[in-house]
């Protein structure tokens, strides 16, 4: 996993530990382009929530998928979540963390990089 600051001075990662599972099969999916709709894919965070808790209390986290699904805050116990993808097209993950700063005891939010997810038909 790679932590930098990003052009805003926040931290942003890769979240190379994110596991994303298939829910028609059950299988895990290494690679998240040229799927097929409509699909249904889980995100499992667990792996990934420990990694962050290194750095911040997390309290929950945003989820936008840069189309008409976007939660601005949902708690910790579901940040594993479940999506269906009907529609073509490209969607861009957009996944903050949301928590307590372990050293400065702020507020902070910390940006998660997934990649794009392609759906071809």
């Amino acid at each position: 996993m790679i932590m930098k600051n990003n052009k805003e001075g926040s931290k942003q990662y890769d979240a190379s530990s994110i596991q994303i599972i298939d829910k028609s099969t059950g299988k895990y999916i290494d690679d998240i382009t040229n799927l097929h709709s409509p699909i249904t894919l889980q995100f499992n965070m667990t792996r990934d929530m420990e990694y962050i808790s290194n750095y911040i209390s997390v309290s929950g986290c945003s989820i936008d998928f840069d189309w008409d699904w976007k939660m601005d805050y949902i708690s910790k116990s579901l940040c594993n979540p479940t999506f269906t993808f009907i529609h073509k097209g490209k969607y861009t993950p957009k996944w903050n963390y949301i928590g307590i700063d372990k050293i400065t005891g702020k507020n902070k939010e910390v940006e998660i990089k997934i990649p794009e997810i392609t759906l071809v038909d």
